[in-house]
């Protein structure tokens, strides 16, 4: 009996099917669970939840980065086209580290509520750090030698955050907890790639010999890891919405939908749908599937902030 799914793989990339399915389901019908009422994620969540969001929201945008980023390399020759993407890849991680610091410092948001001493509230240009670190080490398997510049502006920051903040620990607390945080926060940021690239070893070893696992790699590929990525790409640009909306309000300045607006078209699903929909291999009717996807998106976009 001919594998249906092999069938559908002749005329789509299955990840990129269920990925811009994903992103017109949660538009249309999924953005009221997510943000009932219309209501803002401020509103909505706690700062430990916002936290969350934000965390896991990067998470996938680091590992979607990865996954094109490892199309280009694996199919492509053509050295002009790789050095675009390393600018665009490098851009991305600085911009989404960025925007996170915009984000917690113009809403004021810290994951505890009691008071603490001010210094330590420097964890918040720590935090994003993590997920970025985590979600390129998983997706390159623990091993980013080849990405690697991409971490320059959080890497130079964990670098440089990670001896001052156990430093304000041990003074503010005991100087018997500055080594044992210092040690927590290597561990916590190295140990998720190293994990990464044991466990994917292992992975590639067993898939020959095991069926289920080759059926939990593919379900994963092809329909989990999309949606998941879709979800956390249109959290990311709430997130971004938000932080634009706090930023002008500090200013003692209407916000400006026309610069908002630009900006989510080109920081968020269009620049990489149109990545992932030119990376090999290529399917017109992905294409065409995905620049409906895009068009729509635009089109929510568009009629929210000129209601």
């Amino acid at each position: 009996m001919k594998n249906p799914v092999t069938g559908i793989k002749r005329y789509f990339n299955i990840n990129e099917l269920v990925f811009d399915l994903a992103v017109l389901i949660v538009l249309g019908y999924g953005i009221d669970y997510i943000l009932p009422g219309g209501r803002s994620l401020i509103e909505l969540y706690s700062p430990g939840a916002l936290y969350g969001i934000v965390l896991i929201s990067i998470f996938f945008l680091m590992l979607f980065l990865a996954d094109i980023y490892k199309a280009y390399t694996g199919n492509t020759g053509n050295s002009f086209l790789m050095v675009l993407i390393k600018i665009i890849f490098f851009l991305s991680v600085t911009a989404i580290y960025l925007v996170t610091l915009t984000f917690y410092s113009s809403l004021h948001i810290l994951p505890w509520n009691m008071p603490v001493h001010r210094e330590m509230d420097m964890i918040f240009l720590l935090i994003p750090v993590y997920p970025i670190v985590w979600g390129l080490t998983v997706g390159f398997a623990g091993d980013i030698r080849e990405v690697k510049y991409t971490l320059y502006v959080p890497g130079m920051m964990s670098f440089a955050m990670i001896p001052v903040y156990s430093a304000i620990v041990g003074y503010h607390i005991s100087w018997w907890l500055a080594l044992p945080v210092f040690i927590i926060l290597i561990v916590l940021l190295t140990g998720p790639g190293y994990a990464a690239g044991r466990i994917s070893r292992s992975v590639s070893g067993a898939l020959s010999s095991n069926s289920g696992l080759r059926v939990l790699k593919t379900a994963w590929g092809s329909f989990m890891f999309p949606v998941f990525t879709a979800l956390g790409i249109i959290l990311w640009q709430k997130i971004t919405v938000e932080m634009f909306y706090q930023a002008y309000a500090n200013w003692k300045q209407p916000p400006d939908m026309g610069v908002i607006f630009r900006a989510l078209i080109w920081s968020g699903i269009v620049p990489v749908r149109i990545l992932s929909a030119m990376a090999p291999p290529w399917k017109l009717t992905n294409t065409l599937i995905g620049a409906c996807a895009v068009a729509y998106y635009i089109f929510y976009l568009y009629k929210n902030f000129h209601h």
